[in-house]
Parts: structure tokens; C-alpha cells; sequence
């Protein structure tokens, strides 16, 4: 269901690459690759029972790392205005207490379910540029909005669906040992 929603993604997206966008295809292939990593060992790291707090510091390491690096390869850092201080600073609070919630998803839920939901980012970032921005949701866009809708409720399913039969088997396996 995760490529399902992902397929849905690419059709609300359509991407069209020219051989002067190869640059920014790759680093947007290369961030999605290591995003699919990080969001994996943050699944383990909760199986292991490691706290959101930690996971969360060292992503953060991790991504300022990145960050600079990238920063010093296209030019370094320029002056900020004040306005744009406070943008950056509201967005680094709503990206701390996303990323919360986030690692709480991935770490105690179900991997897959939270892959699947985490495509709604893109659903409703449409509906905000519809409302606020004025930009007009084509007839491909809205196709690739349900098919993103549906991979969720089937991943749902799904989940819910293994989690009954677990259970059951757990029930099972039980009684035949009392």
C-alpha cells in the first residue's frame, strides 16, 4: 500500500525533468532514499525502547550535519532579515513538535500504516495551496489525491486486519497451553 500511495504522489506531482533538473532529481531521489532509512531505524530504535527524546537529538544532529555541508556546497550562509528570523523560527517549532510526532508514530506504531498516512501531507498541502494560494486542482491531481486517500484506508484495513489475527492466534496458542 506504501507504493500505492506513492504512485499517487507521483501523479499528483507529475514530474517533468529537464537535463537541467538532473541535480535537483538526484538530491530529491537521495533525501526520499535516506528518509525511507532513517524512518527504519527509528522503528528499531523503538522496538529497542529508546527514548523519542534521543532518537530525535541525533536526527537532528544528523540533519544540521547535512545541512551545513549543503549550506557551504551552494554558497554559504547569507544575512537574514528580521522577518525572516521569525519564519525560521516558527518553522523550527512546528518541525520540532512534528518531528515528536512523527518518531512516536514510527517508533510505536505500525510501520506501514504510518508510511501510508504520511502521504496526507501532500493531500493536504493541495487543499491549502487550493484555499489560500488560489492554485487550481487539475484532473490528475485530484486522481493521485484519492488514490493516496485509498492507500490509506487500505493500509488501515490492513494493519487492523493482522492485528485480529494475531491476536486470535496469540488466544489460540494460549489456550492449548493451559
Amino acid at each position: 500500500m506504501v507504493l500505492f500511495g506513492f504512485i499517487g504522489v507521483v501523479i499528483m506531482l507529475g514530474p517533468t525533468i529537464g537535463p537541467h533538473e538532473y541535480y535537483a532529481a538526484v538530491v530529491g531521489l537521495a533525501a526520499g532514499f535516506f528518509t525511507a532509512n532513517a524512518t527504519t531505524f527509528v522503528k528499531k530504535l523503538g522496538m529497542l525502547h529508546e527514548p523519542e527524546t534521543r532518537i530525535i537529538f541525533y536526527l537532528v544532529l544528523v540533519g544540521a550535519i547535512c545541512g551545513l555541508i549543503g549550506t557551504f556546497l551552494t554558497g554559504g550562509f547569507h544575512p537574514w532579515s528580521v522577518k525572516g528570523a521569525l519564519y525560521i523560527l516558527g518553522l523550527c517549532i512546528c518541525a520540532t513538535g512534528g518531528q515528536f510526532c512523527l518518531t512516536r508514530a514510527f517508533s510505536r506504531g505500525n510501520l506501514v500504516l504510518s508510511s501510508s498516512l504520511q502521504y496526507t501531507v501532500i493531500l493536504f498541502s493541495t487543499i491549502l495551496g487550493e484555499i489560500l494560494f488560489l492554485e487550481p486542482a487539475t484532473f490528475p491531481v485530484l486522481c493521485g489525491m484519492l488514490i493516496i486517500v485509498f492507500s490509506g484506508l487500505m493500509s488501515s484495513y490492513f494493519v487492523r486486519r493482522e492485528n485480529k489475527f494475531l491476536k486470535e492466534k496469540a488466544k489460540t496458542s494460549q489456550s492449548k497451553t493451559a
